[in-house]
């Protein structure tokens, strides 16, 4: 936009990499760095995500931002095939939120929740976006993952959130 000011703020990509470990359990690994002066942050986010150009079923795509410690963190969620760090089980996934409609940034806010809220994300993608639908038959295992965590994952305030997800995985009486 002509006459918007240049701001010099620290902004940080952070890449969720969600795979399927073994199981098959869901997990995801966080790969975090700060955006080089002059790089589109798509670009980066690509660069950080382990996706390769041609992978089957390979996505990156932008899924939130937030502001943590004086830093703009946008977060990216990819589908690579091979990790290069550890899995962590996203068990029990839910997603935190604000109670506040003008103030939507949850008091606590933790990895996993952020994965979680990259699941759901490409989840919906998977139905809404034509082209993410087309990256999801290539790997239909780890989509049928994302898409069944997605529908059970509940959205409250953070104590609230952990309950409601610790009663949606737990075996219910018959």
């Amino acid at each position: 936009m002509t006459g918007t000011p240049s701001c010099q703020r620290p902004i940080n990509v952070e890449v969720m990499q969600l795979c399927l470990g073994p199981g098959p359990v869901l997990g995801y690994h966080v790969v975090r760095g700060c955006l080089p002066d002059a790089t589109s942050p798509d670009d980066y986010a690509l660069t950080l995500s382990g996706v390769r150009s041609g992978e089957p079923g390979g996505v990156c795509h932008s899924t939130s931002w937030r502001y943590e410690n004086g830093v703009v963190v946008l977060t990216y969620a990819a589908t690579p095939v091979r990790l290069f760090g550890a899995l962590t089980p996203l068990i029990e996934p839910a997603i935190v939120c604000s109670m506040d409609p003008l103030r939507p940034a949850p008091g606590s806010l933790h990895a996993h929740h952020v994965a979680a809220h990259a699941v759901r994300h490409l989840a919906y993608l998977a139905e809404h976006d034509p082209a993410i639908a087309q990256a999801s038959l290539r790997r239909p295992h780890l989509w049928s993952a994302l898409r069944c965590a997605a529908a059970e994952m509940p959205v409250a305030p953070h104590a609230l959130a952990h309950t409601m997800a610790r009663s949606a995985s737990s075996p219910q009486p018959a």
